[in-house]
């Protein structure tokens, strides 16, 4: 909703906006399982040795949380952009944070100066976790709905609250 906030009061009162809430769910779910698994597997470490045509085994040497059975796993959505960044980035420097999949930054996107870009054991993606092969298809059957409750005069659904932007 960031690109409707230079409507007026008047014209706020006067549209009603719907957004996509809780359909990408899925395709976050996965993404970042995919950067879990991509973590406790040293795989940027390994694509990193790819890409300058290295083959580097002592890359399975490093430190490494184990098998993931029995772990903890701490997921954070703070309904916006995060906050968790200074602090994040020396957890992860101390050491008291194994790793971190980021898909959303702040700011973003994340400045080419970020200590973030070169840590080993952090694995930035560009706000792109929504973007699951089925996302579109939920978005389509929910505007078609929305469309069909609007003609029938029924409450619409995932209506954004414009003073809060969400």
């Amino acid at each position: 909703m960031d690109h409707c906030t230079g409507f007026s009061e008047t014209q706020l009162q006067q549209i009603v906006f719907t957004n996509n809430k809780r359909l990408s769910g899925p395709a976050i779910a996965e993404h970042a399982m995919a950067m879990l698994l991509a973590l406790t597997h040293h795989l940027p470490a390994y694509l990193s040795a790819q890409s300058a045509g290295q083959w580097e085994r002592e890359q399975s040497e490093g430190v490494s949380c184990g098998e993931l059975k029995g772990k903890t796993l701490l997921v954070v959505g703070l309904g916006g952009i995060g906050t968790v960044t200074a602090d994040l980035i020396a957890a992860l420097q101390s050491g008291k944070l194994f790793g971190t999949g980021l898909d959303v930054t702040e700011p973003e996107p994340l400045p080419k100066t970020s200590p973030l870009w070169h840590l080993p054991n952090v694995i930035i993606t560009p706000h792109v976790a929504a973007a699951g092969a089925d996302s579109p298809q939920r978005t389509m059957v929910t505007a078609v709905e929305n469309l069909r409750r609007y003609v029938a005069g029924e409450p619409l659904l995932n209506i954004v609250d414009m003073k809060k932007g969400y």
